[in-house]
């Protein structure tokens, strides 16, 4: 009877809600402040996506970021895009919103881009619908496959018959390579 009531309880209990997607703002080449206050404070009011925090994604790295990304090209560039993906696996991003002077971008795993979109004015005016959807868009769980340990070299049997053959050819090639006159026998009488 417990059993069946167990049961019943595991079929009725409500299914985890979604994973909300993990979203960052990097700011790269822009120099209007309120801009950047504008999509920070958006993002940070969607309740569909989790918005790092400071502490998540501290200011020191996101200027080491951005620093870096400006000695290499501009945005859209690929060697650009694949440096903000490697980051985008580091802080377990689902996408980052990046804010250029062209306007925002919203870049997805596997360095797919999107945009630009019009960076929004005030009171959200010139917001656009299909920023909102990139950045909003849930999250299918994916999978990542377990992080393969080798063993080190010399756990491998492989490697171990490669030494024993090794130093029991060399050992056989020593002894075949004697002259007979060299052997010294001893004889003790008693």
């Amino acid at each position: 009877m417990t059993t069946l009531l167990l049961f019943s309880l595991l079929l009725s209990a409500p299914a985890a809600p979604a994973p909300k997607p993990r979203v960052a703002l990097l700011v790269l080449d822009t120099a209007d402040a309120g801009a950047v206050a504008r999509v920070e404070t958006i993002l940070r009011l969607m309740p569909e996506v989790h918005f790092l925090s400071e502490a998540e994604f501290p200011a020191e790295r996101h200027g080491a970021l951005r620093t870096t990304l400006k000695t290499v090209a501009e945005y859209p560039d690929p060697l650009v895009r694949a440096v903000i993906e490697k980051q985008r696996l580091s802080l377990r991003l689902d996408r980052w919103v990046i804010l250029t002077g062209r306007g925002l971008f919203v870049q997805e795993a596997g360095e797919q881009a999107h945009g630009p979109y019009p960076v929004p004015g005030p009171r959200g005016a010139g917001l656009s619908e299909g920023f909102l959807d990139k950045v909003q868009r849930s999250v299918t769980p994916v999978s990542r496959p377990a992080a393969v340990v080798t063993p080190p070299f010399y756990r491998n049997w492989l490697f171990w018959t490669g030494v024993g053959v090794i130093v029991g050819g060399l050992a056989a090639m020593s002894l075949i390579s004697r002259d007979p006159g060299e052997v010294e026998v001893h004889v003790f009488h008693r």
